[in-house]
This record gives C-alpha cells, structure tokens and sequence, in this order.
C-alpha cells in the first residue's frame, strides 16, 4: 500500500511477519513492527498487502502450519508511528498441532468500507474438524473498523467491494476456486462461480496451494485475479452483476499475488518471476517484466507509479528467489533519480533483448546495479497506447477517467519512444 502520512509518500508491506513503512522516494524505513505474541520470533506471517484507511495500516496474519497453536487474525496500526490500535485474533490457539492451528488464518488483503465503518477480510481453511473450526474459519468477517470487534460472518480471502444492479457487495476467491458474492449489509449469498479446479491438500498440513490465493481486483464492472497451483494456473475475470465468465487467461506459473487495477489495466504477479499488465477488458497481455524473484504479494499503484514486491522461498516452487525488495515501476520517460543498495545477485536467466531495447535499458542501467535491472521494457510500447494510458497529462483520445493512475503519467516521451524505470527499494 502507498499513501501521504503526515505530509511523506509512505509504502507499505510486509516481510515476515513484520510490517515494514518505507518513504517512498528514497526507500528509507520510517517505521517497522514486528507482529504476534512473541516479538520478531513470532511463526506469524504477513502474506498479503496492507490497506491504508482512517490513518491506519490494516493488515492480516497467518501461522503458516504451525504446531505451536499461536493465534492468527487481524492488526491495526497508527499509520504515522506503527503504534497497534486493535487487533482482531480470529484464528485461535488450538494446540491441536498443524492442523488445527491454521483455521482462521488470513491470507488476503483486507477491504475497507468508510462509509461503514466497516473491514472486512476472508480466512482460511482447516483440513479435518478440529476444535478450531469455528465461526471464523473459511469465512468472510466484517470487522469494526474503530476497534475491530467482529459484527458479522459469513462461511461458505481478500474481499472486493462493488456494486450491481444497485445492490451494495462484498466477495471474494477462495480455495475451492470459487469466487462468491454477497450482500454487504446480511451476508446473503448472491451469486457464486467456480473458474478452475480446487486446490491439492496436503496430508498432515494445515493448507492447501490452489483456488484463489491472492486478492482479486474490481473495476469497470469486471472482477480480475488469479489462481495458485492445483487447476491450471489461469487469470480470470468475471462479470462484477451476474459473475459470468469474461475471460481467462493462461500464465505459466501459480500466482498468489494480489491483482491491482488502474485506467483499465491489471496488474498482477507470478511465481515464475514475471510482473504483468494486461487489458481489463479483454485479458490481452500489455507488456510483462521479469523479476528478481517471485511477485507472492500484491502491487500498489499511485499516479504512473506501480510498486511490486518480489521474493519468495516457499518449497516446491519452480524457481527459488535469490532476492527479494521493492520495485518501483514508470510508464513515462523520466530517469530514476535514486541509487538502490545492492542485493545479492539473482541466479535467474534473462531472455534475449533487441537492440533497441538493449538501447534503452543501458540509460536506466547507469543509475541500477547490473543484478537488480529486471525490467524488459521494450514490452511496454502495447500499454502506452493502451487506449486508457494518458498522453501529455490528459487522457488519450476516447479514453475515460479510470481508477488509481489519474491523468499524471506520460507514457511518450517527446522522441517517440516509450520506456520502463524501476527503482529498488530494500529494508
């Protein structure tokens, strides 16, 4: 998450289970805070991006097939000094080993309804029926957002908030694939739609690795995001008013990350080191860029900035992330003005570049270390003429406001050419 707190450009994220406030010009910690009961030894885990909201960072916790019984749920912290201000524990200590202890964990973004006062996130799953599976496990949970007192459930992670056909929802992608809709003020079912198979559970654990992982995002009547291991891993969008099927899309590796919209294109990550932007609308994708490790969490966007973070050292994955940090992503042609600090070389393999991209990365590649330049942005000339991109700080021709991005970005440069800067940020 980014956002101006007390006049600084902050991004938010998590590593860990400790919650890291980086200025986000510079990269600098402003604050960080380690989660749960027992301080930076904690087994929590932050495996989701946080929301910024009545200055505050909310942000959800999971143990992660723990056998100590420690409890998982949801915290709220002072966004200008990290100071806790509630915390809602809705996974409970069970003792009952992995199993038990991972019901009611929170493994997605959060979602916020000023208006209401009201968060609300989605859990996860036990294995069998032990003592732990409660009214918070696999379920929706609205919380109070002035003290995180629970005020509703629903069981059928993180949730989207829109509208159709006049009605006010709340809904989410889950495990089994299915992603559900449902009234915001009941916690009435609405609609309900499966994209893929479910995931594969594993004997002895405490989770399974398919279905929706990662925060779907809704825009322009759509709901776009992407599912883990277990079906075919595939991007998915569906009608926001009567979740039908509107596109899928294949990738070539899980994706756990959160999705993220602005000015109609989606932004997502993946496990096979790749950050992509694709057409809302219509799936196609705009311009894809490799990473130094995998994208497991969401993005943020603000004005022509998209921050991502990579890596991950999950097991069985394809490829193990030998890095991991910040990166800051433009769509217009202004050069990066900070040096990162280095980080250890990644291990991963780059396809062949043009010569003309080769060109014009080696401008960018004089202010980043040779191991951190990760972007192929001859891929973005697709999303500079996305017909939603903007033009000289007005919208292209035919295009309409979209959400997030504004009308601050210049994706040409005055020589025609269009280019990608990236910007490593690291705790």
């Amino acid at each position: 998450a980014v956002a101006d707190v007390k006049g600084v450009r902050t991004v938010y994220f998590g590593s860990g289970n400790t919650l890291y406030a980086l200025r986000a010009d510079d990269g600098r910690v402003r604050w960080r805070r380690a989660l749960g009961s027992t301080g930076a030894n904690d087994p929590g885990e932050i495996e989701s991006s946080p929301v910024v909201a009545a200055g505050m960072v909310i942000v959800g916790t999971d143990v992660h097939n723990d056998r100590g019984g420690h409890p998982a749920g949801v915290y709220a912290l002072d966004a200008a000094t990290g100071r806790q201000r509630w915390f809602a524990q809705l996974a409970p200590r069970t003792g009952e080993g992995a199993t038990g202890s991972g019901c009611g964990d929170v493994w997605g973004s959060a979602s916020v309804d000023a208006g209401r006062r009201l968060v609300f996130v989605g859990t996860g799953n036990c294995v069998s029926s032990p003592a732990g599976w409660g009214r918070f496990a696999e379920a929706m949970v609205a919380l109070s957002l002035d003290d995180g007192t629970v005020r509703w459930t629903y069981q059928p992670h993180a949730p989207n908030l829109f509208e159709a056909n006049g009605r006010a929802l709340v809904g989410l992608g889950n495990k089994d694939a299915v992603y559900y809709a449902v009234d915001r003020e009941t916690g009435e079912l609405v609609w309900k739609t499966k994209v893929a198979e479910p995931g594969l559970v594993r004997p002895g654990s405490n989770f399974s690795t398919g279905g929706f992982i990662g925060p779907t995002a809704v825009a322009d009547g759509v709901i776009a995001g992407g599912t883990a291991v277990g079906g075919a891993p595939f991007l998915h969008a569906l009608d926001a008013a009567t979740g039908k099927l509107r596109w899928q899309q294949p990738i070539a590796a899980a994706t756990y990350g959160a999705s993220a919209v602005a000015n109609g294109v989606l932004f997502v990550g993946g496990t096979d080191f790749t950050f992509r932007a694709l057409d809302l609308q219509t799936g196609r994708v705009l311009w894809s860029s490799e990473m130094t490790g995998a994208v497991s969490g969401g993005s943020a966007v603000v004005g022509a900035d998209v921050y991502a973070v990579a890596g991950i050292r999950e097991p069985g994955q394809r490829k193990r992330s030998e890095t991991s940090g910040v990166t800051k992503f433009s769509v217009h042609g202004r050069p990066v003005t900070s040096t990162p600090t280095r980080s250890a070389p990644s291990r991963s393999t780059r396809p062949p570049r043009s010569t003309a991209a080769t060109v014009r990365r080696h401008a960018v590649q004089r202010r980043l270390q040779p191991s951190q330049t990760t972007a192929r942005d001859h891929a973005l000339d697709d999303a500079a003429h996305h017909p939603r991109s903007v033009e000289g700080g007005r919208p292209r021709a035919g295009a309409r406001p979209g959400v997030g991005m504004g009308t601050a970005g210049k994706p040409r440069r005055r020589d025609g050419r269009h280019s990608l800067r990236c910007l490593h940020l690291r705790a």
